[in-house]
């Protein structure tokens, strides 16, 4: 059963790995945290490359299971205690087809089209190149992109999914986390839901273990 489980999380130091460790606080769970660090002597441990051979993190073990990839994490995550947040999910019809929307939408527009691409030729840039023509159009791209993000708020709903808070809420706000530390202002009219996600208790106790 997953109540006799304890997960291990490897992983801190990144947005991605803040997602992993605020579901699991979301939900109340005591787990495991191993403090590797990307990009660090600490990737190369035995330990961990028996984990996940490709050295990325988060990696999640889960008794048998091990997951990677921080959206798979914290789905299976959600869907394996729902019992505890059965709202991080929701359960079916049009809130559940927007969830999956927001998810797909955050995943690939805002952190993998744009702040990934800023991320490679800017702080990357000895690994991947310089390229300031794309780190402009990318900043460009997640500007407007984040509108989207933007006319969902103006309509007055204090989350994504209109009067719940969902894992669509996580998502968004680690990447307008990541847009300031890549150097990009996020929309101002995101400030005041940006401000009361990241007061939100677990969010406060997984900012200090991703920070461990």
């Amino acid at each position: 059963m997953a109540q006799d489980v304890t997960p291990i999380l490897w992983g801190v130091g990144t947005v991605r790995t803040l997602r992993a460790h605020w579901v699991l606080h979301e939900l109340g769970l005591t787990y495991d945290s191993q403090p590797i660090r990307p990009r660090t002597p600490a990737m190369e441990r035995a330990d961990f490359r028996a984990v996940n051979p490709d050295g990325k993190v988060p990696a999640l073990q889960h008794g048998d299971l091990t997951l990677v990839e921080s959206t798979a994490i914290m789905l299976f995550l959600a869907e394996t205690y729902a019992d505890r947040a059965p709202d991080l999910i929701p359960a079916s019809g049009a809130a559940r087809a927007h969830f999956f929307e927001w998810l797909s939408y955050i995943s690939t527009e805002l952190d993998a089209a744009s702040l990934y691409t800023i991320r490679r030729h800017q702080e990357l840039h000895q690994i991947y190149g310089k390229a300031p023509v794309a780190v402009e159009g990318a900043r460009d791209d997640f500007l407007r992109m984040a509108q989207k993000a933007v006319r969902q708020i103006e309509t007055g709903t204090p989350f994504l999914l209109g009067d719940t808070f969902t894992l669509a809420d996580i998502l968004l706000v680690t990447c307008l986390r990541f847009a300031t530390r890549m150097g990009v202002t996020p929309p101002a009219e995101l400030d005041n839901y940006f401000k009361t996600m990241t007061g939100r208790p677990a969010f406060v106790a997984a900012m200090k273990a991703n920070e461990t």
